[in-house]
């Protein structure tokens, strides 16, 4: 499923720079091969919790990108109506209609009150915020984040953080950190500048827990210290 989700975001970037560059064909095109991509990410039959979660993000981050579209809400609201008889339905339903191989109560448990963050809360934030998962992935990035990048929320959902800031900064600056919150340990450091135009930030880094104590991933708020 992951697969998908890198082929979207490069598909997004893609469309972004070309829309950037002027190339009016090229937009059209990419745009035409999204819908499709779009349908296959929400065909998926997730296999765990995780990806369940993925894909009830990717929806509810298409709904925020086409909000002023009324028909693009009602279809993706159509949509999550979909996914939630999928993976919700009554244990009567016919086995070929029936949510994943999961036990229903544990995924309730694991998915929703694990995730003790609200998305709309979050996109009001002054801070950039991100929720990385284990395999050091986008889970989740707020409006300011997302910007501070030149990207877009759902464009990000699934990449990679080394995509996005480089390889080697990724191994030497921030994988380090994650390892440790993944372990159980919250962090509290100041982040100095690798870039032209990057600026000194202090960073804030919680372990994401499961109901079960078990450890889903990372918070990770990002201040930017000239503005606190």
């Amino acid at each position: 499923m992951l697969g998908l989700f890198e082929a979207f975001s490069t598909k997004c970037l893609q469309l972004q720079q070309a829309v950037s560059a002027g190339h009016d064909e090229l937009v059209r095109a990419l745009d035409r091969e999204l819908d499709p991509l779009i349908g296959i990410i929400l065909s998926y039959k997730a296999q765990n919790a995780y990806e369940m979660h993925m894909q009830m993000q990717f929806l509810a981050a298409l709904i925020r990108e086409d909000a002023d579209d009324p028909s693009s809400v009602l279809r993706h609201s159509a949509a999550m109506s979909m996914l939630i008889d999928r993976y919700f339905a009554d244990s009567t339903m016919q086995a070929e209609d029936a949510r994943p191989a999961i036990v229903e109560t544990r995924v309730k448990q694991q998915v929703y009150p694990d995730m003790l963050f609200s998305e709309v809360v979050l996109d009001l934030l002054p801070d950039r915020v991100v929720v990385i998962t284990t395999d050091c992935r986008f889970l989740y990035a707020n409006k300011r984040y997302s910007k501070y990048f030149n990207r877009t929320p759902l464009s990000l959902i699934g990449s990679s953080i080394s995509e996005l800031v480089g390889s080697e900064y990724f191994e030497m600056k921030i994988k380090p950190r994650l390892d440790r919150c993944f372990e159980g340990e919250s962090l509290d450091y100041t982040h100095e500048p690798w870039g032209q135009g990057e600026r000194m930030a202090r960073y804030r880094m919680t372990p994401l827990r499961c109901a079960d104590h078990r450890i889903a991933g990372a918070i990770v708020v990002m201040q930017d210290l000239h503005e606190a």
